[in-house]
């Protein structure tokens, strides 16, 4: 059975981690609800790059004016390799990408 925590240092602890993970939580939520208002856009891997544990990829992507986009995202899931197709998301103000992230689906060519 766990003991209760008797002293107040320890209360004080355990109220800062739960404090922690409450706002961790909500920052991870209201971030991927954000990001789902974003608009997207399919585009194609250029090349894979590794830095230490990081791994990011140089993607293509047209936007709404018809220019194309190229940006280096942090890879969150599979590897990405160049040829690939991928979704980009991105927050579009005043014309220019302002942030940028790779979907969490992908579609292979071939």
């Amino acid at each position: 059975m766990a003991k209760s925590l008797k002293s107040g240092t320890g209360r004080i602890v355990a109220g800062i981690v739960l404090v922690g993970a409450i706002t961790g939580l909500v920052f991870v939520i209201r971030s991927s609800t954000e990001q789902k208002s974003w608009a997207s856009s399919e585009g194609t891997v250029q090349e894979r790059l590794k830095s230490g544990k990081s791994v990011s990829v140089k993607v293509e992507y047209p936007l709404p004016d018809g220019t194309k986009q190229v940006t280096t995202l942090s890879e969150n899931g599979p590897a990405r390799h160049p040829g690939e197709r991928v979704t980009v998301r991105y927050d579009l103000r005043n014309g220019r990408v302002v942030s940028a992230a790779l979907a969490t689906t992908t579609r292979r060519t071939g």
